[in-house]
């Protein structure tokens, strides 16, 4: 498209003052930018004079033909010197210099990362976790520049295929970089984190277009081993030889009644606990509110460890142990039952999720209050609170499938047996 330049008064949008003033738009590179010329602005009667095919006033106006004149000299002289090179330039980098604006000194764009990164840890509503992924993502980011010998180059500089160009980068493999590829899933968990830069720096201006704005890396969704019911009570009900394996197990089972992740459950304090078995706090990873009450069948498992010397020591629920430690022991506990699954403590939560659907649970937000999930962008969480009442009617519910579930005369032999049938 053909770099132009055209001035217009808009006769029905009047300043503070109920006058009217002149303004300008440029066109280039198939957008526009728009500004208001810095003059005195005049009546609805002066502006209905100005004629929009040959941009000028009539004679008397002659002040005004002159500010126009002068700036549709600067803008020739723009296009003579620049000559071929004017594709490159914005139309907002044409519009400032024609008005004489103050151009803010340019920084790179390994500069605004920086700053950005900056800004994620200073984040107080961000997660521990959340700003350790933005800064993982954020280093990919730094060493495609590299790569690609981008480095000192501009955020404006930045395009969409150059975006298309890191999600390639992110999926290969590079012996030369000692760089292995990643699957698509967690090539998406990186873009996902820079988007939020660039959309930082084209609402700010500082860019004319995102260019992650249409880019979507597609990957099928993995299949997940899920634990049955049937699972779950084998290795509830077995009976193992070796104590440490029913600690283990124990901890696991808990995970199962509560829905906790990990370092969910080791962030809750003992003492405060107990008092009434009430959940109501923050996630770890997502800093985002989890409310519940426990069920009693959860409660019996902490009575259990209320003598236990690492309970004692770390005013935990129940006794610590690291993650390495619960997911080594948890094989070890999935082999002595029978279950053929790869057992990790995360498959706990998920099987807490499968649960509430199985329980009827169905409240949108007393799940999301159970799980621990954002309600960020349903309406409801405008006008609904969950309230305790709520959450003992879903506890009760809860309760009442663990022990349909779990009926005592049900040994894990006969289980296994009816599994294997």
């Amino acid at each position: 498209m053909k770099t132009t330049l055209k001035f217009y008064t808009s006769q029905q949008k009047a300043d503070s003052n109920g006058k009217f003033p002149l303004y300008i738009r440029v066109l280039n590179k198939r957008g526009k930018a728009e500004g208001r010329i810095n003059i005195p602005s005049f009546s609805e009667k002066i502006a209905a004079l100005f004629d929009p095919i040959h941009f000028r006033f009539p004679k008397e106006y002659s002040y005004l033909n002159d500010v126009i004149s002068k700036i549709e000299l600067d803008f020739h002289d723009f296009l003579r010197e620049n000559g071929d090179n004017i594709i490159n330039f914005s139309p907002r980098q044409i519009r400032d210099s024609l008005l004489k604006r103050d151009v803010v000194e340019k920084q790179s764009l390994i500069k605004i990362m920086d700053e950005f990164q900056q800004q994620v840890y200073q984040d107080i509503n961000k997660s521990y976790g959340t700003k350790k992924h933005y800064k993982k993502s954020l280093k990919h980011f730094r060493k495609f520049l590299a790569y690609t010998n981008k480095e000192y180059i501009y955020a404006d500089q930045f395009t969409s295929g150059d975006a298309e160009n890191f999600v390639t980068y992110l999926i290969s493999e590079l012996p030369e970089l000692n760089k292995q590829a990643l699957i698509k899933a967690s090539a998406n968990s990186v873009v996902k984190n820079i988007k939020p830069l660039f959309k930082k720096l084209y609402n700010n201006r500082i860019i004319d277009r995102d260019p992650f704005s249409e880019l979507k890396v597609r990957f099928p969704s993995p299949d997940i081993d899920r634990m049955a019911e049937r699972q779950f009570l084998l290795i509830k009900n077995h009976e193992f030889n070796n104590p440490m394996l029913d600690c283990y197990r124990d901890i696991f089972i808990f995970m199962c009644y509560t829905g906790l992740g990990y370092a969910d459950l080791y962030s809750i304090k003992r003492s405060e606990f107990v008092k009434d078995y009430f959940l109501d706090g923050k996630r770890v990873k997502t800093n985002t509110r989890v409310r519940q009450i426990v069920v009693k069948q959860a409660k019996e498992l902490v009575d259990k460890y209320e003598n236990d010397l690492s309970v004692l020591l770390h005013n935990t629920v129940m006794p610590f142990r690291s993650l390495s430690k619960i997911n080594k022991n948890l094989k070890t506990i999935a082999e002595q039952t029978g279950v053929d699954l790869v057992l990790t403590s995360y498959m706990a939560r998920r099987f807490f999720r499968q649960t509430i659907a199985n329980a009827e649970v169905h409240e949108p937000l007393v799940v999301k209050s159970l799980m621990g999930h954002s309600a960020k962008g349903m309406m409801d969480q405008h006008y609904l609170i969950v309230t305790n009442k709520m959450l003992l009617k879903a506890k009760n519910k809860l309760e009442n499938y663990f022990n349909e579930l779990d009926p005592s005369v049900i040994t894990s032999n006969e289980l296994y047996t009816a599994i294997e049938q």
